[in-house]
């Protein structure tokens, strides 16, 4: 027995020894920090990466509202044209009801373009009812023989 501080210690107290080696200590030093490095960077990727589908997704929205942005001021102004359009149809049909007056034609006829109200002495009567016309009967025979002709050579053309 061996009295250690008053201690009585049984056995064998013999530590084994331990021994320090700094190629180890360097290894897991080295390992840890290569680990940190790697979860760092893994981790660096991913807020790239969603970074970069958050501005896609920005662009490709903000590419849509364009679009439809466009779209929609072409239909304003195409409904602004028509209206413009509407107002012009609305103007005119009020001018041809002011020509279509009779008593308007007559005040321009008179006034402007001096004209006289035409009697019985300077009418003249013309029939209608005849043909005045003469019927061009050349081409409809030019048509019928140059049918008949195509015929006459695709039949001329088969017997041969």
């Amino acid at each position: 027995m061996i009295l250690m501080e008053k201690n009585w210690v049984n056995g064998s107290t013999v530590l084994k020894p331990e021994r320090y080696t700094q190629g180890k200590n360097k290894n897991n030093n080295n390992n840890r920090k290569r680990k940190k490095e790697k979860v760092y960077i893994k981790n660096k990727i991913k807020t790239i990466k969603n970074i970069l589908l958050i501005f896609t997704v920005g662009i490709v929205l903000v590419s849509r509202y364009c679009i439809i942005y466009g779209m929609q001021k072409g239909l304003n102004n195409t409904k602004n044209e028509i209206e413009c359009l509407n107002k012009e149809n609305e103007n005119l049909r009020v001018e041809l009801v002011k020509y279509n007056n009779i008593q308007f034609v007559e005040e321009n006829a008179v006034e402007k373009l001096k004209m006289v109200s035409p009697k019985r002495e300077n009418a003249i009567y013309c029939d209608l009812d005849k043909n005045n016309f003469k019927k061009n009967l050349n081409k409809e025979n030019s048509n019928k023989k140059n049918f008949l002709e195509v015929i006459k050579k695709a039949i001329s053309a088969g017997v041969k």
